[in-house]
């Protein structure tokens, strides 16, 4: 079975592809599956939507551009959830300590700027709940925290 993980391929035995999906599901990453069926390839995201699964990958998320990446790519492709993934990203976002909340813009933002070309469902409902979610961070952030917001803001403005 062939496996892509990010842009490189991997060959592995059909029975070590349940464990090797499991033990990278566990790592926050995303997984392909990709099937050679009648000459091309279908790729399949490895993990479904759940409401659990959402919380779980937010609970885990930090400030590396890999996790914001992942869990962006991960929201993008369930865009049909868009509702329900913008409602759980506000409840754990509220929740969240103060060194969390930054991460959370930060992935409001990837997937906002990379989910636009596949339609507009993450633009209406973001915007539902990131104004208040921008000040709350700004007033009650450090410095760092400030310019994060300042430079969200000004991305927003110059992109839209």
């Amino acid at each position: 079975v062939k496996l892509r993980l990010r842009s490189q391929f991997f060959e592995i035995e059909a029975c070590l592809v349940l464990p090797f999906l499991i033990s990278l599901s566990k790592l926050g990453s995303i997984c392909y599956v990709v099937a050679e069926k009648e000459g091309r390839k279908e790729g399949k995201m490895s993990t479904p939507f759940s409401g659990e699964i959402l919380s779980e990958k937010l609970s885990k998320l930090n400030n590396s551009q890999a996790s914001i990446e992942t869990l962006s790519h991960w929201c993008i492709y369930h865009r049909n959830e868009a509702n329900h993934i913008v409602k759980t990203w506000d409840r754990l976002f509220s929740s969240s300590g103060k060194e969390q909340r930054v991460a959370f813009l930060y992935l409001a933002n990837d997937i906002i700027q990379n989910s636009r070309r596949k339609g507009s469902e993450f633009v209406s409902e973001f915007w539902k709940v990131l104004p208040a979610s921008l000040k709350d961070v700004y007033e009650n952030s450090d410095e760092q925290g400030k310019k994060a917001v300042s430079r969200l803001v000004n991305s927003f403005c110059f992109t839209y």
